[in-house]
């Protein structure tokens, strides 16, 4: 059996633009479909996990850092919960990150991050009150980080 056909023949172009149409319509209800109902149930997890424990911040957490980004700016991650929470969160935190990438972390917990940090940046009244090298700042003022952030900002 042989099939010949006119490319200059109109009714070939009008049948493959229709079927092109439909070939795109077919892909953008599927990815459509995809996102909302992985939406769906995505937000259904996370509004069944219990906020204690800091169960909603992980989960949280591990969405964020599955993307290979460049900048990561996490606004106090390990504020509110448990110890066992913060140790698992800042493990995700290391294990999970791009290695070419930032990490930005504000936290007031200073001494629950101070192994992990390369260098600290201190706010005081909205400005950079200090942005140091953490083991610089280390040895120069003969204190870890964390104790020079209880002296400069003690009550």
């Amino acid at each position: 059996m042989k099939f010949s056909f006119d490319i200059r023949d109109p009714k070939l172009w009008k049948s493959a633009a229709v079927s092109l149409i439909w070939i795109a319509f077919f892909v953008l209800l599927s990815v459509f479909l995809t996102n909302v109902l992985f939406g769906v149930a995505l937000r259904r997890v996370l509004d069944s996990i219990e906020y204690h424990g800091g169960g909603k911040q992980k989960v949280q957490l591990v969405l964020a850092m599955s993307r290979a980004a460049k900048l990561y700016l996490l606004d106090e991650p390990i504020g509110g919960v448990d110890p066992a929470a913060r140790d698992y969160i800042l493990s995700t935190i290391l294990n999970n990150y791009s290695r070419d990438a930032t990490v930005i972390l504000s936290t007031h917990l200073i001494g629950d991050i101070e192994p992990i940090l390369d260098e600290a940046v201190f706010l005081k009244d909205g400005r950079v009150f200090a942005h140091r090298n953490a083991e610089e700042l280390r040895e120069t003022e003969g204190m870890s980080v964390d104790a020079y952030f209880r002296e400069v900002f003690k009550c």
